[in-house]
């Protein structure tokens, strides 16, 4: 019984340090966006810059807990 208790407990712990995982390379991918966007300068990509900075601070904020 110990046995399957820290199997799960393992299990746990893999899928949140993927979870994790999945946040910071979802937020560097936002970023890379915006670095990109800052280079152009116009209009449409300051407006898309702004979007994308609410969305990066949703996820954040999403999951802010783990």
């Amino acid at each position: 019984m110990n046995a399957l208790l820290l199997a799960i407990s393992a299990a746990c712990n893999a899928y949140a340090a993927w979870v994790q995982w999945q946040r910071e390379t979802e937020i560097d991918r936002i970023e890379d966006e915006i670095d990109k966007l800052a280079a152009i300068g116009d209009a449409a990509s300051k407006l898309r810059i702004e979007r994308l900075a609410q969305r990066k601070k949703r996820k954040r904020e999403q999951f802010g807990a783990l």
